[in-house]
């Protein structure tokens, strides 16, 4: 299980890096990994939403990740 952890939060990482424009599909990933247990994943999505980068910011749900 923490294989497919990792490997959901590092093909995110992978996508955003090489094509900022699918955002969403990241998003999609990190939510996956994050659901799964992984604190880089919740860490990804907290920073996400506290700096409204790829998604309106949200103090509320960065505080939650």
């Amino acid at each position: 299980m923490a294989e497919t952890i990792n490997s959901s939060y590092e093909k995110a990482l992978k996508t955003i890096n090489e094509s900022p424009e699918k955002a969403e599909e990241v998003f999609a990933l990190l939510q996956e990994a994050y659901s799964q247990g992984s604190a880089e994943a919740a860490y990804a999505i907290g920073s996400w939403y506290l700096h409204g980068k790829h998604v309106d910011r949200d103090i509320s749900k960065a505080a939650n990740s």
